[in-house]
């Protein structure tokens, strides 16, 4: 893949020569370009059509981990589980805390609201975040705009010791209110926002057998 300065990316005619692909700028994997590309967008330059989308996500979404890959991918995760009254509350306390410094960081994914993700998923969820707040703009109806999110957090699935660690401990996991949209149930997240989601990669919880529709992770079946 080519690659360009950071200010040739964040010229849009350079940008629509290229084909929409992100780039490979300052080392981490569209992470300048996916903030190039959510700027546009909200100049009114850079508008999420299925056309102009197309490159970007297909340069985005086969970059995502296969489910059996994700420690190798993401990183490992050395840790002891946090206990209170000697039981296991499913919380971990991680031990390689230099490494996952390293690569957790926080990203602006909505005006004011900075989140705690991994590197290589935050051009994913940069660019979903924006481009659903782009098609919010113009739509009349299905308004989405949630008033929970939650990312990065050290813990077991389901807070519970005896379960793999949750997607979220690696930082490439997101979960939308859920108040509405709690385990088990089909939740209010609006279909449209769902497949953006797909779109750019991510796999989400609504389609398991144990339905967990507030969740949307980084990875491929």
């Amino acid at each position: 893949m080519s690659t360009v300065s950071r200010a040739a990316v964040m010229d849009f005619q350079t940008w629509a020569s290229l084909g929409g692909y992100l780039l490979d700028v300052d080392g981490i994997f569209g992470a300048e370009s996916a903030k190039a590309y959510v700027a546009l967008m909200k100049a009114g330059k850079f508008l999420p059509t299925a056309g102009m989308a197309c490159g970007v996500r297909a340069a985005v979404a086969v970059t995502a981990p296969k489910k059996k890959a994700v420690e190798t991918f993401y990183g490992h995760v050395e840790y002891v589980d946090v206990t209170k009254d000697g039981k296991k509350t499913g919380a971990i306390q991680v031990q390689n805390k230099d490494f996952w410094r390293h690569v957790l960081h926080g990203y602006e994914i909505a005006p004011g609201v900075v989140k705690t993700f991994h590197y290589k998923a935050a051009a994913a969820l940069i660019c979903a975040m924006g481009e659903i707040a782009q098609v919010r703009v113009v739509r009349l109806v299905d308004l989405w705009i949630p008033k929970s999110i939650g990312t990065y957090c050290a813990r077991h699935n389901m807070w519970d010791a005896s379960k793999p660690l949750s997607r979220h401990t690696y930082g490439c996991a997101v979960d939308f209110d859920p108040k509405t949209n709690r385990v088990g149930t089909r939740g209010d997240i609006p279909q449209w926002v769902i497949d953006i989601f797909k779109s750019w990669g991510f796999t989400w919880g609504g389609d398991w057998k144990m339905k967990d529709a507030m969740h949307f992770e980084w990875t491929r079946a």
